[in-house]
């Protein structure tokens, strides 16, 4: 079937969700975004979705099909996107499940450890995760700035299958640089540890990426991704890269950026810690290893979400 001829849909309507959907228009595909707020609903309806296109150097405004998660109907997608953040993948399933036909393709696209496992345990072989490195935020609930379209590290715990080859093929057709990858987990811990030190610090210190380029906070960052890395060892994941050399290109080609976490702090939504610092430190305490920079990161980007509820 050709690729715009597939249904799609998204589960999702935050920045990499609807970043998705804008890059599939461009491509010919139109998708349905399934969200889970009225008031997304009505923006979206109302004044279409507006993407500030940092690499086309453009404003577009476009209209896409989108509909409540509480109003679903009977229709069934190829193709199936969960976008959304790691801890509201459990509560996606049914919803991607009812969405999904008897031989849809499912894309995960979060970060964190333990993800993937939760979709693989649903669809199996058609269960695919692609590790990105987008660059995007969401400004207002129809408001998303592209900053770039990045590459995508595509795979399964399966292996590179028929829907792992079916996915890359759509994610290079919407401008996404798409490589399929046998050790999907490696990957997947990769980008873990570097995000582990990128996304706590910069979230404490209130910063863009690149203050973590300065000398001290830089060591600091690279014990963070080195204890994530004694972890890694233990339970024998091979890692494709080296994750300290991989943390200091990252933060150069991010200097500008502000971090996923630092932004859902600043707008009092819960982080991914636990599946990023949380996650390592509870893996590394089962084997008895020295995670406590890591158990430091996730009690005070804890305390500071707690901070924020009580506000």
């Amino acid at each position: 079937m050709p690729i715009v001829l597939k249904r799609i849909a998204i589960v999702g309507g935050g920045a990499v969700g609807l970043s998705f959907a804008y890059l599939m228009k461009l491509a010919g595909m139109d998708p349905l975004v399934v969200v889970r707020r009225p008031e997304a609903l009505q923006a979206l309806k109302r004044e279409g979705l507006v993407v500030e296109d940092v690499e086309r150097r453009s404003r577009e405004r476009i209209f896409i099909d989108v509909v409540l998660c509480t109003d679903l109907s009977n229709e069934r997608f190829d193709l199936v996107v969960i976008a959304t953040k790691a801890y509201d993948v459990s509560g996606a399933l049914p919803i991607a499940s009812k969405l999904c036909s008897d031989t849809c393709c499912v894309l995960g696209v979060q970060n964190g450890i333990g993800v993937h496992d939760l979709i693989h345990r649903v669809w199996g072989s058609r269960a695919v995760h692609a590790v990105l490195t987008m660059g995007a935020t969401r400004l207002r609930d129809n408001v998303v700035k592209l900053v770039t379209r990045g590459r995508a590290f595509v795979g399964s715990a399966s292996g590179v299958t028929d829907c792992v080859r079916t996915w890359i093929e759509i994610l290079n057709a919407m401008g996404i640089d798409a490589h399929a990858v046998e050790d999907l987990e490696g990957w997947i811990w990769l980008k873990a540890l570097v995000n582990s030190a990128i996304n706590p610090l910069t979230t404490l210190l209130r910063s863009e990426n690149g203050r973590l380029l300065e000398d001290e906070l830089l060591e600091l960052a690279k014990e963070v991704v080195k204890e994530g890395m004694e972890v890694a060892r233990a339970l024998g994941i091979s890692l494709p890269r080296d994750p300290v050399m991989e943390l200091v290109k990252i933060l150069e080609e991010t200097k500008l950026n502000r971090s996923s976490m630092l932004q859902d702090v600043e707008a009092c939504r819960r982080t991914e810690i636990d599946y990023l610092c949380g996650a390592i430190a509870r893996f590394g305490e089962a084997r008895g290893l020295n995670v406590k920079l890591n158990r430091a990161l996730t009690i005070l980007i804890h305390a500071i979400e707690g901070r924020c509820r009580s506000s």
